[in-house]
């Protein structure tokens, strides 16, 4: 059963990346690279617009989290959190002013990332069970 849901998560993130991918490979032919120090990029083609903008937060227990934002039109947004050497798929879920919620779109990995300005928080949601446990408090924009 679990092979079965890998499966499945495994497609649908394919299929939400694979127009971003032809993107970024159109956008790279098209002279659009990543320098070193730079934390946004943009790229376009005929069919789609992206950009994202990597941010780095240093949290109140010392531990780092580093979050790309992606913005693909027309598909929309979604975040990769890189947080304990792991990299996680995400999309925003609620959203008011300037704050966001982001979830996992793995529903056995299902871990919250609540941005509100240039704070954050990192919170995870055990699989079939009720009730967020927080993993870090409080994270600030590290320049």
């Amino acid at each position: 059963m679990m092979f079965k849901n890998v499966k499945w998560g495994f497609l649908a993130a394919i299929w939400l990346f694979l127009p971003g991918l032809v993107v970024m490979q159109t956008a790279h032919a098209a002279g659009y690279q990543e320098k070193k120090g730079d934390t946004h990029f943009e790229g376009r083609n005929r069919e789609f617009r992206w950009e994202s903008d990597r941010v780095h937060y240093k949290c109140s227990s010392g531990k780092k989290v580093t979050v790309i934002y992606m913005n693909m039109e027309p598909q929309g947004h979604l975040a990769f959190i890189d947080y304990d050497g792991v990299m996680r798929l995400m999309k925003p879920y609620r959203a008011s002013g300037n704050s966001v919620k982001y979830m996992a779109l793995d529903d056995h990995n299902s871990f919250r990332w609540h941005r509100i300005g240039d704070r954050g928080f990192l919170s995870y949601l055990p699989y079939g069970k009720h009730g967020e446990q927080r993993l870090e408090k409080l994270c600030q924009v590290d320049d």
